[in-house]
């Protein structure tokens, strides 16, 4: 279970990170 909740939960934050970095380039995880 712990490990279906960590995958989806890095899915999620992968999608917030796609949306952040379409509105503002400038924020970035570089």
């Amino acid at each position: 279970m712990k490990t279906k909740a960590a995958i989806a939960i890095k899915a999620a934050s992968d999608l917030i990170i796609e949306e952040i970095d379409l509105e503002g380039p400038k924020i970035m995880r570089y």
